[in-house]
């Protein structure tokens, strides 16, 4: 927390976009990849998902529900790109890169670090290589697109910005109504282990109805917004832990390719569907870009684009993701074992 912390300040004074994240990404990759073992302690993480839970579920709003429900044909057409890029994705790892099945298929899913990676691996795939092709993705995915956003758009991603459905005044039902919503993702996170998301999900869908029904207005303050930011870059860049220079050198081309490959599909379908659907190139990029869910929340949210619209976007995509990923990659393995040996 303390590398997380200094880097994001460091990031901060040279005015870098999403400076929390990204510094604090920059400087704990740095520091493990120069061989300091360290990891995010699980506390950490199982605190601050919580809370993205609820600062994503703040943003449905009534209006925003109601919009919402006209939006299906978007979604659509953003969940789309997971078919579309995991198609794409698996001949480039198969054909050129020449991975084996298993392993390609999984490194191509845009999603599913935990859980896809662990059938992958469970199925025959190097779970190394998975590790660390999604490890690159959703750490390209986080330099990458700010960058794209504040060279097409006039928003400063050097300073907060307040998202525009935030509640400025909190008061003490405020909070006890945030502070239960995070508990009982936290709860979740710890009592039901296998819950895939559950830390995120369950405040969400609580701050979600809270909000659209009226009861509270309230968000976390930029503060905490701000803490969650460093907790999510520091754990993205531990993942390099363990991590040899000799492992990097062989399959970081192949990773970066691929990560850069990501952005400009997702980068051109937002072009395409701003030309189509009521709604902006940011927004678009913001709903189809491959990073996870915790990442693409905090993003959406520090920059105050369409975070209820850019969310239910991620949602799907995750769900998409976790269930046809696994079908998918269990129907490739059946495959695999019914073709006769040449």
């Amino acid at each position: 927390m303390l590398v997380g912390l200094a880097g994001g300040s460091f990031f901060y004074a040279l005015h870098i976009p999403l400076p929390w994240m990204l510094g604090s990404l920059f400087a704990t990759a740095l520091a493990v990849l120069l061989g300091r073992d360290w990891l995010m302690p699980p506390l950490f993480r199982n605190a601050a998902r919580p809370v993205i839970g609820v600062l994503a579920g703040s943003a449905f709003t009534p209006v925003v529900v109601i919009a919402l429900a006209e939006s299906w044909d978007v979604i659509l057409y953003a969940a789309s790109y997971s078919v579309i890029i995991t198609i794409l994705g698996f001949f480039f790892f198969k054909k050129i890169c020449r991975y084996d099945v298993m392993t390609s298929f999984f490194c191509s899913t845009p999603g599913g670090l935990g859980e896809l990676i662990m059938i992958g691996s469970q199925l025959g795939g190097n779970i190394r290589t998975m590790v660390f092709v999604h490890t690159i993705r959703i750490s390209a995915v986080v330099f990458i697109v700010p960058a794209i956003m504040q060279f097409f758009t006039d928003i400063d991603l050097s300073r907060p910005v307040m998202a525009a459905h935030a509640h400025v005044g909190m008061d003490l039902i405020d909070w006890l109504i945030i502070g239960a919503c995070c508990a009982a993702g936290f709860i979740t996170s710890i009592k039901f282990r296998n819950l895939s998301g559950g830390a995120i999900f369950v405040p969400l869908a609580l701050s979600a109805a809270l909000h659209a029904t009226g009861v509270t207005q309230a968000v976390p303050p930029q503060w905490m917004v701000g803490a969650v930011q460093i907790v999510i870059g520091a754990s993205a860049g531990a993942r390099f832990a363990g991590i040899g220079w000799a492992e990097v050198r062989r399959t970081l081309v192949h990773a970066v390719v691929w990560a850069v490959a990501m952005i400009g599909v997702a980068a051109l379908m937002a072009v395409i569907g701003s030309m189509f659907f009521d709604r902006t190139f940011s927004a678009l990029l913001l709903a189809a870009a491959p990073g996870g869910l915790p990442e693409m929340t905090i993003i959406a949210y520090a920059i105050g684009i369409d975070v209820a619209f850019v969310v239910t976007c991620h949602v799907c995509r995750v769900i998409l993701v976790i269930v046809a990923g696994a079908q998918t990659g269990a129907w490739l393995a059946r495959r695999q074992k019914s073709v006769p040996e040449a």
